[in-house]
């Protein structure tokens, strides 16, 4: 029991009610305070903190609003802290624990835990940051309350050493359900093998082919329309949660005459080769090897070969040579890697935005061979000791050739200096969040305000501008955009358009946070472009030339970078220095390249039969066709440690 002279404050990551019970009882016999996630709440218990709150009883719950969005005391972005803490834990237990484990077992679960406990991590952080932050009083202490999670262990131990305490939580039935993952997975298994079924998919004959995974418009996978396919296919394949096939996708698809499939689960298993007898070897390592305390490591383990042999035999069966996903974050392509190359083929990646810090352990990038924008990128993944066998520049290739309208046909004839505006996720509980998006937009649009000369385009991520008026002190941003809008000051893009057609129509981009858009107006469109370091990445690359003029680190100074370059000074935002370390061949080709580079693999591939071969040949032929310069493999450190 609780002594009532030591106030115990408990951080709780998602309230649920039975925590509501647990603390109003614990409040009868201790001086309790719960301070609540505001944003995370199970519905049950939104409901009784409603009623608690009418009836006067609720005076121990407090509602908190945590950020991510702070810096240290160096001024280093609190994410650091997060992605460094997420890697120390889990390659502090695979050293303990399971050091002789294949590389590529150890990634794939080194990304499937980071999955799971990210989340743990950031709300860790966010409420260490705001204890620090109060400077609570003397003799109070502070208890963090997870929700369960059979992974929660490696957090309460790597935690303990660092003098934060971390409260078991109430078994849920998440957890308990955690353990029959493998049982749901082999009673899924015999339920869509009982009977027959036809595939859903427009594959008449079986050919070797390049599966690429379907994203509505295609916008990852606009190299579709360069190659040649000769002999053999590019099949859409569908998987995602998001990308359900209906009459409008198929409709797309086959008008571009590409071929599809369903990939997604329950068709995954129907249309694989294997049986029951299959997966004899995994119900014996389930059923006979002793349960132990590491028994999730076991459930894991089931699953992870499960996928394996599934994907396998699907992958044999449609003859699959590559295999492009776009899941970033996704675990299960590192076992989909292992999987594709057991049957004969290869992992193509490639990123379609500008990475802000190195250490990702979500992040497994398994790929055979990897497209990087320029050697920043290439960097960054031999920091992160990706496990690539190739890193390849391909120039930026996500952005199609964007051609704006002219600007007397959208702005006033004063206007002579006209600004694009980039924003960029913002969200709770990540590094850039709603507040400092609607503090940029407030600042950009009042600088354009008061100097009548100036125009402005917003080039949002989002329906705009109804996203805008969802920000704080959205309708002060809206009725600015309004104000502009009706004196053609200022012009808003579709989210869909390329951030060229929006570069292309200004004298400068301004980016929110270190933004993607921006290093595409500049080095694809050959624009000025700024960028307002919201976050506090002070060891992104651009930090390490002096007096550069690309990044800024506050409001203030942003104001005065975009004030400086409308009155004609052309340091600002000058990406020169950076030309081939964003965009290596400063063009617009880098489509063009993936494709000859798919094409070459594919047309090798069907010669002879050799995989490895025809990976070397084609790695090769790009090499020397594209005249890559030793300058992306020479290493210059550009990122900064950040552990």
């Amino acid at each position: 029991m609780q002594d009532k002279k030591n106030k115990t404050v408990f951080w709780v990551e998602k309230i649920a009610l039975m925590d509501i019970l647990l603390f109003l009882v614990q409040s009868r016999f201790a001086d309790i305070r719960v301070n609540y996630d505001r944003f995370q709440k199970y519905p049950l218990a939104a409901r009784a903190l409603y009623f608690l709150a009418r009836a006067g009883l609720n005076k121990i719950f407090f509602p908190v609003e945590l950020r991510l969005d702070r810096t240290d005391a160096e001024g280093c972005a609190l994410n650091y802290r997060v992605e460094k803490e997420l890697n120390d834990c889990i390659e502090g237990f695979f050293t303990e624990h399971i050091p002789q484990e294949p590389r590529r077992f150890k990634d794939t679960l080194k990304s499937y835990i980071a999955a799971v406990l990210q989340g743990k991590v950031i709300f860790l952080t966010m409420a260490a940051s705001e204890i620090n932050f109060k400077k609570a009083p003397a003799g109070e202490n502070n208890v963090i309350c997870l929700n369960s999670h059979p992974l929660n262990f490696l957090l309460r131990g790597f935690y303990r050493d660092r003098g934060l305490v971390i409260r078991r939580p109430v078994i849920s039935m998440r957890y308990i359900t955690f353990y029959f993952r493998p049982f749901y997975y082999l009673a899924y298994f015999l339920l869509c093998k009982s009977g027959n079924y036809k595939p859903k998919s427009n594959i008449s004959d079986i050919k070797p082919a390049i599966w690429v995974e379907y994203y509505p418009g295609h916008i990852h996978a606009s190299w579709i329309g360069k190659i040649r396919a000769q002999g053999f296919d590019v099949v859409n394949y569908f998987d995602r949660n998001d990308t359900q096939i209906t009459s409008k996708t198929l409709k797309e698809i086959e008008g571009r005459s590409s071929k599809w499939i369903d990939a997604h689960f329950p068709s995954l298993i129907r249309i694989s080769r294997l049986s029951f007898s299959d997966l004899k070897g995994l119900i014996s390592v389930l059923f006979l090897t002793p349960f132990s305390r590491q028994a999730w490591l076991k459930t894991f383990r089931f699953e992870y070969n499960f996928l394996f042999l599934i994907y396998k035999s699907v992958f044999l069966r449609y003859k699959v040579k590559i295999l492009i996903q776009h899941q970033e974050c996704s675990w299960k392509q590192g076992v989909q890697a292992l999987a594709v190359e057991r049957a004969g083929g290869i992992m193509v990646g490639y990123h379609w935005s500008a990475f802000q810090y190195y250490m990702m352990s979500v992040e497994n990038f398994p790929q055979h061979v990897y497209f990087a924008w320029g050697k920043m990128m290439g960097e960054l993944l031999r920091k992160k000791d990706a496990a690539h066998r190739y890193i390849l520049p391909s120039g930026i290739w996500s952005a199609v050739n964007g051609h704006g309208p002219e600007r007397k046909n959208i702005f006033a004839e004063n206007v002579d200096f006209v600004i694009s505006v980039f924003d960029s996720e913002a969200r709770y509980n990540l590094f850039q969040s709603p507040g400092s998006l609607s503090d940029f937009y407030l600042r950009v649009l009042n600088i354009v305000k008061d100097s009548p000369r100036l125009g402005c385009i917003i080039k949002s991520k989002q329906l705009c501008p109804q996203s805008l008026l969802a920000l704080p002190m959205g309708k002060e941003i809206v009725g600015l955009v309004e104000m502009l809008r009706g004196q053609k000051r200022l012009a808003i893009f579709e989210s869909f358009k390329s951030p060229l057609a929006a570069a292309q129509s200004s004298d400068l981009s301004v980016g929110y946070g270190i933004n993607s858009a921006c290093a595409i107006a500049a080095t694809m469109g050959g624009r000025a472009a700024i960028n307002w370091d919201c976050s506090g990445f002070k060891k992104h690359p651009f930090y390490k030339c002096p007096g550069q003029k690309v990044v800024f680190k506050t409001l203030d100074t942003l104001e005065e970078a975009i004030l400086k370059a409308s009155k004609g000074d052309k340091t600002i935002g000058d990406y020169s220095r950076w030309q081939k370390y964003v965009n290596y061949f400063g063009d617009h080709s880098g489509v063009d390249r993936v494709a000859d580079f798919l094409e070459s693999y594919m047309k090798e591939s069907m010669n002879t039969g050799d995989p490895g071969h025809s990976l070397d040949f084609a790695v090769k032929k790009y090499l020397a066709d594209n005249r890559v310069g030793v300058d992306f493999y020479q290493r210059e450190d550009l990122w900064e440690d950040e552990q």
